[in-house]
């Protein structure tokens, strides 16, 4: 199972803690592999985003969610996705 997969199954059974480690490692693994723009990213660094709510730190969660949006903006995806991450990004810039 991938990094990513990991962090998804950590942020579902709680352990946002462990979800944002995973998932900042499935980032750099990522971007070594590929590049700074890979759609892969995107999973991640939602993944990111939403602990970072879960711990009740909003504004950690801004960053992630915003290059998450921008990869799926920029490279495609389904729309439902897009219209949770557009939420998420609105969320995180609500003080």
């Amino acid at each position: 199972m991938g990094l990513a997969a990991r962090a998804e199954l950590d942020r579902l059974r709680g352990d946002c803690r462990g979800a944002i480690a995973e998932a900042e490692r499935a980032v750099a693994s990522l971007e070594r592999a590929y590049d700074a723009a890979h759609p892969e990213l995107v999973a991640p660094l939602v993944v990111v985003g939403r602990c970072a709510f879960a711990l009740g730190r909003p504004a950690a969660a801004q960053a992630p969610l915003e290059r998450a949006l921008l990869l799926r903006v920029s490279l495609g995806g389904r729309p439902a996705d897009l219209h949770d991450l557009v939420d998420l990004v609105a969320r995180a810039r609500t003080p």
